[in-house]
């Protein structure tokens, strides 16, 4: 009952239509283990780690979720410093600073959950859920996990053998997975369970952020020189002088404190970085619209609650829909990847289905549906497009702005044009030039180029009219490509090239 209960209660909240009624194997499963890792890193230093393991596995409308989290404890992790010499620092919970401690974050961490199969004579048989845990803190660090529920199509959710020491390339083979009629089969029968034993999951990558750990070991070298430097000086006060260790006493007092300042600008670098990777990871949660780390409890210490809100959002991001169009009438609908129907072909067109939306097409304006064909929201638009970080351009026929997934304008039409968002960044177009805008409407950098590409890895490419020559047939344009970054600072030019003007107009 309680599996049924629950996406009872998912598709009420959700809205969902009566309808709308699972179209496969209902399934629950859930475990918890207790893992020793001893992951080794980069330039022989190695750590010991204690990690608590969350699985659940369910299927929700039809299609299989899988959902990890994990809390984490360091036992120590020795780092040889670049300027420490034979020096090895042995970072322990119980005697690194909070300020440290609170950078190193576990990411990158997948696992394999091993699922037993009873058969009959005391068989087992046994497949594997790659299991990712995406981002996880330290335990009692009060920052939540970085993860949401994962939908794998059902020909990729079993692997039928244990990866090895290759288990990415075990991934890509295609006969490694079982196939989705035989996946759906396995995981629904009521002789399925994950397996106790935690000593049967392997590791597939596990890598620990510790780049803040060595920038905060060269600082305590430097602080420490300092102050043996200091020492030095007040032994000597009242005694003989030594000319040459005076001299080299000198020469410290003036290298030391730029090695301190370098010591500490890497310092805050390392925690500026962590911090950004942080906020990027926490905005690729919020643009998946499922279950948002500020909706997990802190550190996944309570996974069944965290468990609880992400099936009570997933909804929306359960499997994925595909566009297709019906022969018949030529109308447009969405179906799933196995090719069944889920919102009905009756639009004369439609967008690509994107976090949890899909845009439709009534032959008069633009509206907004959800996984269930149902109408979200009373906008209307004349132009819209595809949802990409939660949000879509949208045009009321004159102007571009951005609404929400409950068709709500968070940005009211201003622009002339309006691109999808990427990296955080949208272009749009304003008296003939582009520049970017933010997610509140900020200009982050002005409309200035003649053409703006999306943003990826922080990097976006533009293009801008850099010189003019000549009259009518020897009209000549020079152009640019340039690589910004997100402040708008232009990084490098790409390429430049010279265009003929074919038509002599009033310049």
């Amino acid at each position: 009952m309680r599996p049924r209960l629950a996406l009872l209660l998912t598709l009420l909240s959700c809205g969902a239509a009566a309808s709308a009624a699972p179209t496969g194997p209902v399934v629950d499963l859930e475990r918890s283990w207790r893992l020793e890792l001893a992951p080794r890193l980069d330039d022989g230093s190695w750590a010991t780690v204690r990690l608590d393991l969350n699985a659940r596995v369910w299927t929700l409308m039809g299609e299989p979720v899988v959902f990890c989290t994990a809390t984490w404890k360091l036992g120590t992790v020795q780092l040889k410093t670049p300027r420490s010499g034979d020096r090895v620092f042995d970072h322990i919970r119980s005697n690194t600073p909070a300020a440290a401690w609170k950078r190193v974050a576990l990411t990158e961490a997948r696992f394999v959950v091993p699922l037993d199969r009873r058969l009959g004579g005391g068989r087992v048989d046994t497949a594997w859920i790659v299991c990712d845990i995406g981002a996880a803190y330290p335990e009692g660090d009060p920052r939540p996990s970085f993860n949401v529920p994962g939908s794998p199509p059902w020909g990729r959710l079993l692997l039928n053998r244990v990866p090895g020491l290759d288990g990415d390339k075990a991934l890509q083979g295609a006969d490694h997975w079982l196939p989705a009629d035989e996946a759906r089969r396995f995981l629904a029968d009521p002789g399925t369970t994950l397996r106790a034993s935690a000593h049967q999951l392997d590791t597939l990558r596990l890598t620990l952020d510790v780049d803040a750990l060595r920038a905060f070991d060269e600082r305590v070298l430097a602080d420490e020189e300092a102050r043996e430097l200091e020492r030095r000086r007040q032994g000597r006060r009242g005694a003989a002088a030594d000319p040459m260790s005076a001299m080299f006493d000198e020469v410290d007092a003036e290298v030391l404190p730029r090695r301190q300042a370098a010591a500490s600008e890497r310092d805050a670098a390392a925690d500026r970085q962590q911090a950004e990777r942080a906020e990027a990871r926490r905005q690729r949660v919020e643009r998946l619209r499922c279950a948002g780390a500020r909706d997990l409890d802190s550190g996944g210490a309570s996974f069944a609650a965290a468990a609880a809100a992400a099936l009570a959002t997933a909804q929306r991001c359960v499997g994925r829909l595909e566009a297709f169009r019906d022969a018949a009438s030529g109308r447009w609908g969405y179906r799933a990847p196995s090719g069944e129907t889920r919102v009905e072909p009756r639009w004369q067109a439609v967008l690509p289905f994107a976090d949890g939306r899909g845009g439709v097409h009534d032959g008069k304006v633009w509206r907004l549906v959800d996984r269930d064909g149902q109408i979200v929201g009373e906008g209307r638009w004349k132009a819209l497009r595809r949802f990409a970080e939660g949000l879509a351009p949208a045009s009321d026929g004159e102007r571009w702005g951005l609404v929400d997934a409950d068709g709500r304008w968070v940005l009211a039409p201003r622009y002339d044009d309006l691109a999808e968002f990427s990296d955080g960044l949208a272009a749009f177009a304003e008296r003939g030039a582009w520049g970017y805008v933010d997610a509140q409407g900020r200009v982050v950098v002005p409309a200035r180029y003649r053409r703006a590409e999306p943003f990826a890895a922080g990097v976006a490419r533009v293009t801008r009219l850099a010189g003019r020559s000549g009259r009518c047939d020897s009209y000549r344009e020079d152009w640019e490509q340039l690589e910004i970054d997100r402040q708008g600072r232009e990084l490098r030019t790409v390429r430049t090239w010279t265009e003929r003007g074919e038509l002599c107009l009033s310049r």
